[in-house]
């Protein structure tokens, strides 16, 4: 269903194996393995532009199935939420023979460039979020 609001809790695809490399150590040489990358810490989101396969109530974009926990729903400005969904986004060139190799001798360059796919060219921030009063509060007593 479109504009739902979830956290990231769970990243979609299990996370690559450690690599192991050589490094010197005390005037020898020993293998030690790469840690894996952190787990996501609830600071990324996701808004759903659409429900996917199917915009029927109660249905839920694939996107979100146990990568995510739904917190809230868009009350107005979905038209700001479908602008930033319409920006530019770098394009998946996995399929490149260049990418092939280049991510194949560990090319570290190959995988910065892997985690920008799919992400906007523009940088995205969301500055004030919530429901936007017209008015400040009234101070209360304790001020």
């Amino acid at each position: 269903r479109a504009g739902l609001v979830s956290l990231t809790v769970e990243r979609g695809a299990p996370p690559p194996p450690p690599k192991e490399r050589l490094v010197s150590m005390n005037g020898k040489f020993v293998t030690v393995k790469d840690p894996p990358p952190p787990g996501p810490n609830g600071t990324g989101f996701v808004v759903t532009v659409s429900g996917g396969a199917s915009d029927t109530p109660g249905e839920t974009a694939d996107i979100l199935d146990r990568t995510n926990v739904v917190v809230g729903t868009v009350l107005e400005g979905m038209d700001v939420v479908e602008a930033i969904a319409a920006l530019p986004t770098v394009k998946d060139n996995s399929s490149s023979p260049f990418f092939a190799v280049a991510k194949s001798i560990g090319d570290k360059r190959a995988t910065v460039a892997e985690q920008a796919f799919g992400k906007p060219f523009a940088k995205v921030t969301v500055a004030r979020c919530g429901i936007v009063r017209d008015e400040p509060p009234a101070p209360s007593e304790t001020e």
